[in-house]
Order: C-alpha cells, then structure tokens, then sequence
C-alpha cells in the first residue's frame, strides 16, 4: 500500500518528531491511519482509491462506516469498544486534511477548494 497521503502525513510527523524515541508514536499512527484506509477501501469496494478521496463529500458515509467497523461500534448501545481509536482516528484525518490543504497551495492545485 503506497498512497502519497499517507507518505506525506509520515514525512510531516517524522519532521515535526525527530527523536529516536518517538519512532514508536510514529509507527503506531501510521498503523492507525493504515488500518483505517485498509477498511475504507474494503467499505468502498474499490481498490484504486486513494486516502485524499475520504474527504470527497460522496465518500462521507464509508468514512463513518469505517471507524464505526475499525472501532468495533456497538449499533445496539451507540459506544466504540475502543473509543480512543476513533477520536485518534478523527484527529488523524484533520492534520492529513490540513496538510493536504497546504500542500495543495504550494502545488497551486484547487484542492484546497474541495476540502
């Protein structure tokens, strides 16, 4: 799996955590963001998506669809039987949404007008 999103999102924490100790932090928010574009793709049924694709107002309902599989939400009671995931989930997807913005303006490319 190789999705430039993800590769920049890495690059990003890796710039702004340079310390040997923090390779672990990354590695475990990559895995999350993984996990979850894993089950996203799986949701949408479509292997050639790509994560910068999530923010695609058609693609809302599998996004929430995914954390609500990835997190193990409980439709009878409403709760995630991890509910950190999904907020770290969610806490994820708008660093990567700000990062795309602002690569966006530095290719001048209109997805900044999309997000």
């Amino acid at each position: 799996m190789s999705d430039e999103t993800i590769i920049l999102f890495g690059n990003r924490l890796c710039q702004k955590y340079r310390s040997a100790h923090m390779k672990k932090m990354i590695r475990a928010k990559l895995r999350t963001v993984g996990k979850f574009f894993l089950t996203f793709k799986k949701i949408c049924g479509s292997e050639s998506i790509k994560l910068q694709e999530v923010f695609d107002p058609p693609h809302y309902d599998a996004c929430i669809a995914s954390i609500n599989e990835m997190c193990k939400m409980d439709v009878n009671t409403g709760r995630y039987a991890s509910p950190a995931t999904a907020f770290a989930i969610g806490s994820y997807l708008k660093k990567i949404a700000f990062y795309l913005v602002s690569e966006s303006i530095k290719k001048k490319t209109n997805l900044a007008k999309k997000i």
